[in-house]
C-alpha cells in the first residue's frame, strides 16, 4: 500500500469558501460532508492563498469541482476537460466567485459583464502563483490551479498515485 498524494480538505472551516449547489462528492474511505479532496501541495493554495484573496477583495467563492476521476466525465463542464487536467492530479479547482448577490457566471465573463470584485479576486491569486482559466487560449473561466508540468515526470507519477490510491480505497488524512 502507498500513501495517497490527495488530502481531504474540510472547506468547512474556510471562512470564504463553501461548496456550490452542484458540487458532486466523491465516495471514498472516511469521507464527510463539507470534504473535497485535492494534492497535498495544493491545499494550502486553496485553504490559503484563495481563501485569504477572497477575504481581502470582500468576495466568496462556490467549488464546482476539485480533484476527478479519469474517465468520469465532469457535470456541467462549459469546456471540454483537457487529457491531461491539473484536476486529475489533485491540483486544480472549478468555482464561481461570488460577489455581494452576484455570481460570477462563465455567461458573465464571456461578455465581459463580471463583477470588480471578481477581477480583484482574480488578479490577487494570479499575483500568488496561481493560473486563471481564463487566460487559456480556449477560455475557462470558472478554473484555477498551481500547474504541475502535464507533460513532466511529476504529472505522471501523481496522476498514478492520485488515481490508484483513490480507486483502491487507500486512506486520506484530513488537513487545514
Amino acid at each position: 500500500m502507498t500513501t495517497s498524494p490527495l488530502v481531504r480538505l474540510d472547506v468547512g472551516r474556510l471562512s470564504k469558501i463553501s461548496l456550490g449547489q452542484d458540487f458532486q462528492p466523491l465516495d471514498y474511505p472516511e469521507a464527510k460532508k463539507g470534504e473535497v479532496l485535492v494534492h497535498a501541495d495544493f491545499a494550502g493554495a486553496l485553504s490559503g492563498t484563495m481563501n485569504q484573496a477572497a477575504s481581502t477583495v470582500g468576495v466568496s467563492l462556490h467549488l464546482n469541482q476539485t480533484f476527478r476521476r479519469e474517465g468520469i466525465p465532469p457535470a456541467g463542464a462549459v469546456v471540454a476537460p483537457a487529457t491531461r487536467s491539473q484536476h486529475l492530479v489533485g491540483h486544480a479547482v472549478d468555482l464561481n466567485i461570488v460577489d455581494g448577490s452576484t455570481v460570477n457566471t462563465n455567461a458573465m465573463f464571456q461578455a465581459g459583464d463580471q463583477t470588480e470584485g471578481a477581477d480583484k479576486f482574480i488578479a490577487a491569486v494570479k499575483a500568488r502563483g496561481l493560473r486563471w482559466g481564463g487566460d487559456f487560449s480556449t477560455a475557462d473561466f470558472v478554473h484555477f490551479d498551481d500547474f504541475l508540468n502535464p507533460n513532466g515526470q511529476d504529472y505522471d507519477n501523481n496522476f498514478f498515485f492520485a488515481q490508484k490510491c483513490f480507486e483502491h480505497q487507500h486512506p486520506m488524512r484530513l488537513v487545514n
